[in-house]
């Protein structure tokens, strides 16, 4: 007994003496971060915005600090793309480190939150790659990669979302129409359900652009819906969202494998995700890279190439096809009974198998293509 009791008192001395040390080694490294605040200021001065350095070398603080605490340690990482956002980028930074700090504030205790940020150049020519390579300069949590040229949206937010470590990856766009502030409501949704939720899907409301507007999107995520053997994509996703990372994994596997677009790919990865929604903010500096043209010949690419396109044409049209059929040979019938008939003897006939034939093919060409879309069709993590 006397052995146990000493055993006791000396592991608590040796825990006693590691936090002791643990707090020595953090008042130095917050004495090294105060002597940097002359250099801090002046990149503050220069950019005309928050000191994120020093703010970078406070997390890597409390980092060291929850870490020899035995505190959990999870990272936070924002995922966008731009195209000529050189005005938005540090606002966007700034409003996503803003909703970062006001959910690790709120919800600390026994996990130690990390900021992380990832942004993909994709072409731009208004001088936001050097923008960016400003900024991750100066908070070195933020990853920039610089296209070569425009991969397109989708190709560079997978590449941005494979090159990015973290336990919950937000995805939003860089002009700002996606408010960051909605983040923390988001995390909070998810994280309330921890064994269930593994997504928060953020839905557009109706845009202030008038009833053809709506109508077009109602059109397109209908056909989105209609192409699919997929999870239905919730009308007004197109990305915005926060996952967990095996949910983001999953969709990019999805997305290079595959022929869904992004927002299908997602969807099918997301297990059991939630909805949130929101009104889209106007945008503040620059123009849209897509105008009518570029959203039609996206829809009508996205809609084209669902997995299970083929199966429903070929069959609606077997069905419709049948139908006539069907219906013709009534009409004829009806005709001949009354005497009115006008055809040559056999040629009703032979129309009515031309059609019938036509229908029994197209609908043969379905279950071929449904055979070769469940050879295709992922599986779904467990």
């Amino acid at each position: 007994t006397p052995r146990v009791g000493q055993g006791v008192e000396h592991h608590d001395m040796r825990i006693g003496h590691r936090r002791e040390q643990a707090v020595h080694e953090v008042r130095a490294d917050e004495a090294r971060a105060s002597g940097h605040q002359d250099a801090a200021a002046r990149e503050r001065e220069r950019l005309g915005h928050q000191d994120f350095f020093l703010d970078a070398v406070r997390v890597r603080v409390v980092v060291r600090f929850a870490a020899r605490l035995g505190a959990a340690l999870r990272t936070i990482a924002f995922v966008t793309t731009c195209l000529n956002e050189a005005g938005n980028v540090l606002a966007l930074h700034r409003r996503c480190l803003d909703a970062f700090e006001a959910f690790a504030e709120q919800h600390g205790g026994e996990t130690a939150w990390a900021f992380a940020m990832t942004v993909a150049d994709n072409g731009s020519n208004d001088g936001t790659a050097a923008v960016l390579q400003g900024l991750a300069e100066t908070d070195p949590r933020v990853q920039v990669l610089i296209n070569a040229r425009n991969y397109g949206p989708e190709p560079s937010v997978v590449n941005a979302s494979a090159c990015t470590q973290a336990d919950i990856i937000v995805l939003l766009a860089s002009d700002l129409q996606d408010p960051p502030e909605l983040v923390v409501d988001m995390l909070e949704t998810l994280l309330a359900d921890q064994e269930g939720s593994d997504a928060v899907l953020a839905c557009k409301r109706s845009l202030p652009k008038g009833p053809l507007v709506d109508l077009g999107r109602w059109v397109y995520y209908r056909m989105l819906a209609y192409g699919t053997r997929a999870q239905r994509v919730p009308n007004g996703f197109h990305g915005f969202g926060v996952y967990r990372s095996e949910v983001v994994e999953d969709a990019v596997e999805l997305w290079r494998h595959t022929a869904m677009n992004l927002r299908q790919a997602l969807r099918m990865s997301s297990h059991a995700p939630q909805t949130l929604s929101y009104d889209l903010s106007q945008r503040q500096s620059g123009r849209s890279s897509y105008q009518l043209l570029g959203y039609l010949q996206e829809g009508l690419i996205a809609v084209l190439s669902g997995d299970a396109i083929t199966t429903k044409l070929t069959m609606g049209l077997g069905v419709i096809v049948l139908l006539l059929a069907v219906g013709l040979g009534m009409v004829i019938i009806a005709y001949v009974l009354n005497g009115q008939s006008g055809y040559t003897a056999g040629t009703p006939t032979v129309m009515l198998l031309v059609l019938a034939s036509l229908g029994i093919q197209a609908l043969l060409i379905s279950m071929l293509a449904y055979q070769i879309e469940n050879l295709n069709l992922p599986v779904r993590r467990p």
